[in-house]
């Protein structure tokens, strides 16, 4: 469904640009992912993300957790049980700031294919 603001032109019957529409869509559904996915599912795809833009590296640079946090709609305190728990699991290695993904298939299974765009 798609709202748009009465004017000549959508009286008129004329729809927005497809360019416009599509940026809609875009945004609709990251807003649909990061409202109703699992903190879980997002922060895998935060990782995923930003994995496809390193170039498949072993090791990804992230912001602080508290910045990942606030980006994907969470606490600190949330992230950090889920890291424990991915780490607990043989998914991560976490020293300090940084974490090393050891099983990258595990965390694309966990971000249910979303990314960020």
């Amino acid at each position: 469904m798609m709202i748009v603001k009465a004017s000549k032109n959508s009286e008129a019957g004329n729809l927005p640009s497809p360019e416009l529409i599509e940026a809609m869509t875009k945004y609709n559904f990251s807003s649909r992912v990061n409202a109703l996915s699992p903190v879980s599912v997002r922060l895998a795809a935060y990782y995923c993300t930003i994995e496809s833009t390193n170039g498949n590296s072993e090791y990804i640079t992230s912001k602080k957790l508290d910045e990942v946090a606030s980006l994907i709609g969470t606490t600190k305190r949330h992230l950090n049980r889920i890291l424990k728990q991915w780490s607990e699991e043989g998914s991560i290695h976490r020293a300090g700031d940084h974490i090393q993904i050891l099983n990258w298939e595990k965390i694309r299974m966990y971000s249910n294919n979303v990314r960020f765009e």
